[in-house]
């Protein structure tokens, strides 16, 4: 046995499950944490999110009636999947802050295409 508390959340419903247990495992989970950066984890991904519906969203308007809907779901994944894919080889030669603004400039121009 582990000396740390777990921090696996009970399931819904569980009889095991209180909501004091379910408080307790919550903020054992953010022991320790730094508020700016989950504030910040948070908001990056929102953004991240808040982008990938307005695309999907818009996608009718974008390609008109003509084309499948699709071709918008693979303009906006695809750059994004093969990043994921390349990206763990050489990311770690690169600094934080830097990548950070990598990602947003090139949301920011991805959306600019877009528009």
């Amino acid at each position: 046995q582990s000396p740390l508390p777990s921090i696996r959340l009970p399931a819904p419903g569980a009889p095991s499950s209180s909501f004091a247990v379910y408080r307790a495992r919550f903020r054992a989970a953010f022991i320790g944490a730094d508020p700016r950066v989950c504030a910040a984890f948070w908001l990056f991904g929102l953004i991240n999110n808040v982008l990938y519906v307005i695309i999907l969203s818009a996608a009718l308007d974008l390609v008109g009636p003509a084309l499948p809907k699709a071709i918008v779901l693979l303009a906006d994944v695809v750059p994004s999947f093969l990043t994921k894919l390349v990206a763990p080889y050489f990311v770690h030669l690169i600094s934080y802050r830097t990548r950070i603004l990598i990602m947003v400039a090139l949301s920011f121009t991805g959306m600019q295409l877009v528009a």
